[in-house]
């Protein structure tokens, strides 16, 4: 499998985990959108492009490894909004996604990334090029930040 498309599992409520094989290249917009039972996340390796808000709107993900090789975290890829059926609708404060593992090959991490989330502390990002708008914006519990990398 190299490419999950957009919304491919939006609106599994009663999806708990998910581990994509180190083959998929490609993961769609919005993909795994509204998946509020999801709790823990593994990202393929060969991940080089994701889509807006693949993971978004999913209030009870606590844990997200990316692969080392995986190279992009998209735009909105964890945003959590106000109204989880409306997008539209700004974020409100994530307090579940405790633990992000990033590896040096991550890129790039998109705008709102990790926008609004309250609980992550620390964030390692070593092979990180690019950091886009807003991609920590009210990350309020988070105090040490590495990057290691030249940004661009």
């Amino acid at each position: 499998m190299l490419e999950i498309g957009d919304k491919a599992f939006q609106g599994c409520i009663a999806l708990k985990e998910v581990v994509l094989p180190d083959t998929v290249r490609v993961l769609g917009a919005y993909a795994f959108v509204g998946c509020y039972s999801l709790e823990s996340v593994y990202v393929s390796a060969s991940l080089e492009e994701m889509g807006n808000y693949a993971f978004s709107a999913n209030g009870k993900l606590a844990k997200v490894t990316f692969g080392n090789g995986a190279k992009v975290i998209g735009d909105y890829a964890f945003f959590t909004p106000v109204d989880d059926g409306n997008l539209s609708k700004g974020f409100y404060y994530n307090t579940s996604l405790k633990e992000v593992v990033i590896p040096d090959s991550i890129e790039s991490v998109g705008q709102f990334a990790f926008a609004g989330n309250t609980v992550i502390k620390m964030m390692t990002l070593k092979g990180v090029k690019e950091i886009g708008d807003y991609a920590f914006h009210y990350a309020t519990a988070l105090h040490t930040v590495t990057v290691t990398s030249a940004l661009e």
